[in-house]
């Protein structure tokens, strides 16, 4: 009962953020006529550059939950050897972006069907490697540096992946 009145409640304040952010939209179109076009103008030049990544992004989920369900996922992670799974885990996790909040449900959708703990802890870990931010360390920092500290990084990961099995089996 209550989780239903959380959700009503929740949708109440979706549909009051958006007529209060409608209204304050046309506040400044009223207060401010001159500016109108100018106003109008960048939000269309926003929308047009977010707009092709928000479909690539919208068309990319829609594929891959049609093509690779999280139960379907965590199935073949299941069959795989140990090796296979912490490479998977590793890549995943270096290539995995966005707010971790964001992957928590994916995440314990996969433990209740089977998967590792030690295999979920390594993705987290390896997450901290950003490939967007590789560029900008190399120039800072140096080459040599960034292979180094990417692959102790790694290494680390598995390593934390492997106490963090060990403290489970206690």
């Amino acid at each position: 009962m209550k989780e239903k009145q959380k959700k009503q409640k929740k949708k109440g304040f979706n549909y009051l953020f958006l007529l209060l952010s409608i209204l304050v939209y046309m506040f400044f179109l009223i207060a401010s006529p001159n500016k109108r076009g100018l106003l109008n103008r960048n939000i269309l030049n926003l929308l047009a550059k977010i707009l092709p990544v928000l479909i690539l992004i919208f068309v990319f989920m829609f594929l891959l939950e049609l093509f690779f369900p999280v139960k379907k996922m965590a199935s073949l992670l299941k069959k795989q050897k140990n090796i296979v799974l912490w490479g998977v885990s590793i890549l995943t996790g270096i290539l995995s972006t966005g707010s971790i909040y964001l992957w928590y449900p994916i995440l314990k959708e996969l433990k209740e069907n089977g998967v590792k703990d030690e295999i979920i802890a390594v993705f987290i870990f390896n997450r901290a490697i950003k490939l967007q931010l590789l560029p900008m360390m190399i120039i800072y920092f140096g080459l040599k540096y960034v292979i180094i500290l990417t692959v102790v990084m790694i290494v680390l990961s598995v390593f934390y992946g492997l106490v963090f099995k060990f403290i489970n089996e206690i």
